[in-house]
């Protein structure tokens, strides 16, 4: 399956963002070699920035640029199971509407969820799974948002991401995979200085 990981700081916080989302993209490479793709948004940014592209993770790693400013980033690798990675809108980072995301499993009734709301897939060839958690996030309000949302029938997942106090300096702590922990050494080994 997919491997997805991000990070949400403060504006204030030193942590270099390009540096962190190379880690974390490193720390999940392994998990898919379909597609690749980030996104971010700054405060103040109506939109996120997205980008993607149908190569193993290791062609993007180095050409990751996150601005010092931006707060929020997704990190995704694609292995896929619904929606070619032959068409770039089924890729990761998905955007439907205002609403970017990423997901990781099998979503077995979105043509059934997008039915319900007077929309249109993003692009007319467009057939991932994800568009249907997005799409029930953009068209819902909310007041109807917690019961729209109970509608999807996923294959879970779950990330979690969170900078860490280690005597005065930060670390980042993504998952305990080896590439995770090599990463997040020369995380904190880079922010230190």
């Amino acid at each position: 399956m997919c491997g997805i990981a991000g990070y949400s700081l403060s504006p204030d916080s030193s942590v270099d963002r390009t540096l962190t989302a190379q880690a974390l993209l490193a720390g999940i490479a392994d998990r898919g070699a379909d597609a690749v793709g980030y996104a971010y948004r700054a405060p103040g940014e109506g939109f996120s920035t997205v980008v993607k592209q149908r190569t193993p993770a290791s062609r993007l790693l180095d050409r990751i640029e996150v601005p010092g400013h931006a707060a929020q980033a997704l990190v995704h690798v694609r292995d896929y199971t619904k929606g070619h990675p032959s068409i770039p809108a089924n890729n990761h980072p998905v955007r439907h509407g205002p609403v970017v995301g990423i997901h990781n499993g099998i979503i077995v009734n979105d043509d059934e969820i997008l039915c319900g709301f007077d929309c249109a897939r993003t692009e007319p060839r467009m057939t991932v799974d994800t568009e249907a958690i997005l799409a029930l996030a953009a068209h819902s309000r909310a007041d109807a948002a917690p019961p729209a949302l109970a509608r999807p029938r996923p294959d879970r997942a779950r990330i979690r991401v969170h900078e860490a106090r280690a005597r005065g300096r930060r670390a980042l702590r993504a998952d305990q995979a080896p590439q995770a922990r090599s990463a997040r050494r020369d995380i904190y080994r880079r922010t230190r200085r």
